[in-house]
């Protein structure tokens, strides 16, 4: 693994110490400190380093804080995690060179990229017909119906026993036990006639050779 050398003695020195612990970090830090050098803009970071030891008029925070947005408007667009890791590699690159960087400071002024959870778009019926049709295992078709119809968890529907099944009301009732339910509390829950079928044939199917089923035996598994 190839790691980033700088034209700067000192980049390369801490880049060393790092690789000397893990070269997956000293790569990464060496991509950080690669768009650091571009957000300079034709300066140095030895040069901006110094300024930080002699010069009261450069800030770090606002420096770091600069950094952030401009990493944050980069095209293709950097990740979060990205971004927070560029930033903490040009973090202790200072650190190394004796800047200090107060963590409370640097909490309060530096404002990090917030990560937003995508909005995921669940499936519709369209998709659970493609599902079936493509699906030519019994047991994953029963599965697959049994937890759209029903709105149990997949561990509930996979603890179901063939006792736990209520055939003989409409629609048929399903009782999960609570020892597999988070909030520990049994409850009752429904399922349509086609999830119904695909149980009953999965049943007739699993023990056709079996002159006694045991009501206690699990039916998706």
């Amino acid at each position: 693994m190839q790691v980033l050398r700088s034209q700067s003695t000192r980049v390369n020195t801490f880049l060393d110490s790092i690789a000397r612990n893990s070269k997956g970090s000293a790569k990464t830090y060496g991509n950080g400190i690669r768009h650091f050098e571009r957000f300079l803009n034709g300066n140095t970071i030895d040069n901006i380093i110094q300024q930080l030891q002699e010069d009261n008029q450069l800030d770090v925070y606002t420096l770091l804080n600069e950094f952030v947005s401009y990493l944050d408007q980069l095209i293709p667009k950097l990740g979060g995690s990205t971004i927070t890791l560029y930033v903490a590699a040009i973090r202790s690159l200072f650190e190394f060179s004796d800047i200090e960087i107060s963590q409370h400071k640097f909490k309060r002024r530096v404002k990090q990229v917030k990560k937003y959870r995508e909005y995921e778009q669940p499936i519709d019926v369209s998709d659970i017909r493609t599902l079936l049709i493509r699906c030519t295992n019994r047991r994953l078709k029963a599965y697959i119906l049994v937890l759209a119809t029903s709105g149990m968890r997949a561990m509930e529907a996979c603890s179901l026993r063939i006792k736990d099944v209520d055939f003989t009301v409409s629609p048929t009732k399903i009782h999960v036990r609570k020892e597999y339910n988070k909030t520990r509390q049994g409850r009752e829950v429904y399922i349509t006639n086609e999830a119904t079928e695909y149980i009953k044939g999965l049943i007739e199917w699993k023990y056709k050779d079996s002159c006694f089923v045991a009501q206690i035996i699990i039916i998706l598994v």
